[in-house]
């Protein structure tokens, strides 16, 4: 999709474009609105942590309560969400659930905590 121009968390184009909510026509152009991408971290039924991204954070969770979110969520349960935070886009979540998966835990736990040191 070309990007005409952006307001108030629109973009203005003429194509859907995965990942976009579509909204109505306005003149024969489309407006659409950004979804928000969240890096997530849970917790597994014996302590583990697992980080992913999505753009529906309630529907992932739901997932990995019945056990079809993550092979992790089914093999190791899902107890509780930890802690998420918003992306403008997918690229940047990936970006932050990879740095995030590539930290220890107790790195995570100031993260969850809001303890992490920059």
């Amino acid at each position: 999709m070309k990007v005409v121009g952006t307001c108030n968390h629109l973009v203005v184009g003429s194509n859907p474009t995965p990942g976009v909510e579509q909204n109505t026509p306005f003149m024969g152009v489309f407006l659409f609105k950004l979804m928000p991408y969240i890096v997530y971290i849970l917790e597994s039924s014996d302590g583990k942590y697992y980080t992913g991204y999505t753009s529906d954070l309630d529907r992932r969770m739901e997932q990995h309560r019945n056990g079809t979110g993550a092979k992790f969520t089914k093999s190791f349960g899902f107890r509780k969400l930890l802690y998420h935070e918003k992306h403008r886009t997918r690229a940047k979540a990936m970006r932050r659930e990879a740095q995030i998966k590539g930290w220890d835990r107790s790195k995570k736990e100031a993260l969850i905590s809001g303890n992490l040191k920059q």
